[in-house]
């Protein structure tokens, strides 16, 4: 056994883990990653006027960079729930709101910031977060 260099417990090299676990692990990250390459960033819409009429509640800002809608629930309680199912969506794109939460209300923003205005991936989330939002008893 080793000494560890974190302190005085003994560390046993039977214990670690194979290189080929590793290395399958490193291989995975590296494609998460190439995934997540700028080059593959999405482009800007040509018409993101129509993808806003194809969104229920949707509205484009002035300048058309950016879709906004406001989100009612029950209570608290439910709009963070509905947050953190958004928030976990988004992480998976790589692609995060602009969100304010006041109790019973959240205000959303999405644009891509890399595009300098709208993409597929806003209009994806929008349709997750319409998605999400009917299955929340929204009554008050």
């Amino acid at each position: 056994s080793t000494q560890s260099t974190w302190g005085t417990r003994d560390v046993s090299l039977k214990k670690m883990l194979p290189f080929s676990a590793f290395s399958s692990s490193v291989r995975g990250l590296s494609s998460v990653l190439a995934a997540r390459s700028y080059s593959s960033r999405p482009q800007k819409l040509e018409n993101p006027e129509q993808m806003v009429k194809n969104l229920s509640g949707w509205s484009m800002t002035n300048d058309g960079t950016a879709i906004n809608k406001t989100f009612m629930f029950k209570n608290f309680k439910e709009a963070f729930s509905w947050m953190t199912e958004v928030a976990q969506e988004a992480d998976i794109h790589d692609h995060h709101p602009e969100w304010a939460n006041v109790y019973n209300k959240v205000d959303v923003r999405l644009t891509t910031h890399d595009a300098k205005g709208l993409t597929y991936l806003d209009e994806k989330i929008a349709r997750f977060m319409d998605s999400r939002h009917t299955m929340y008893d929204t009554k008050q």
